[in-house]
Order: structure tokens, then C-alpha cells, then sequence
């Protein structure tokens, strides 16, 4: 029986490669970020599952996942390119962000699977949001994670 979730997983990084090997993507200073967003996917689904991550924070995940899989973006997929892919980053960001200052980091860290420190990550989108996405996005991607 297929995993959807695995599907998923294959169909973003398959998306993430084509844009990295594009000449857009090989000369952006976003690349880092585009290519954490699978890997944060990931760890969304990790932290789901983890008993130390408190329940309400597990709403909050799920309803990020929901996002990720829903047609609907505040800038979508298929129109944004570079865009859609950054604001995923950043949604995902913003609520793991979320987890680590109201748990412990070491519950983030250790499911992480990508070759960026997480935590470095994280801050770095919360610091550069606007100049990845544009204000009137990064405003709506903060108010749907509860963060602004």
C-alpha cells in the first residue's frame, strides 16, 4: 500500500532538485532555505508523533502539515516557484520556532534530519522573512503560525 506521506516527502524534494539544478536556483542566495523545506516537512511529521511535544503544539504542527498538502498557499506552489517553496520554509519554521521556545530544543534537535544546524535555520528565517517572501506574505505566514 503507497505512503502518502512518503509520496509527498518524494514529490517535494523532486520539486526542491528541479528548482536547485534551474539557473535561478543555482544563483540564489535562498538555496539553503529551498532545500531545508523537505527535511522540515519531515520533521513537522516527527514531531507529531513525539510524547515530549505538548499537545497543543501537536495542533499547531498538524495544522501546518494540513497546509502543506492543501492546493491552497498564501502563495501558491505552482504560481510562486522560489516564492511558494520559501514560504513553506517559513511556515514550517515559524512553528517548529514555536516548539523549541516552548519545550526544549534538544526535542527539535534530535529528530532533525537536515545538514543545517536547525536552530540556526529557524533564526535565520525568522530574521530574513520579509526579504524571502515580501512584507504582505511574511505578515500572513506569521498570523497563520500565530506569530505576529
Amino acid at each position: 500500500m503507497p505512503n502518502p506521506e512518503s509520496d509527498f516527502y518524494i514529490d517535494l524534494r523532486a520539486r526542491v532538485e528541479r528548482w536547485l539544478a534551474s539557473d535561478e536556483g543555482a544563483k540564489s542566495e535562498w538555496a539553503d532555505y529551498v532545500l531545508a523545506v523537505p527535511d522540515l516537512v519531515h520533521l513537522l511529521v516527527k514531531l507529531t508523533t513525539d510524547p515530549e511535544v505538548p499537545i497543543a503544539e501537536k495542533a499547531k504542527l498538524g495544522a501546518v502539515l494540513a497546509y502543506f498538502l492543501s492546493p491552497i498557499d498564501v502563495i501558491p506552489d505552482a504560481l510562486g516557484g522560489r516564492l511558494g517553496l520559501l514560504e513553506d520554509a517559513a511556515i514550517a519554521a515559524f512553528a517548529i520556532k514555536g516548539i523549541v521556545s516552548n519545550t526544549r530544543p534538544d526535542i527539535v534537535k534530535k529528530h532533525w534530519t537536515g545538514r543545517q544546524d536547525i536552530l540556526a535555520l529557524i533564526q535565520g528565517v525568522a530574521d530574513r522573512g520579509d526579504a524571502m517572501v515580501g512584507t504582505a506574505a511574511w505578515s500572513r505566514v506569521k498570523g497563520l503560525v500565530g506569530a505576529g
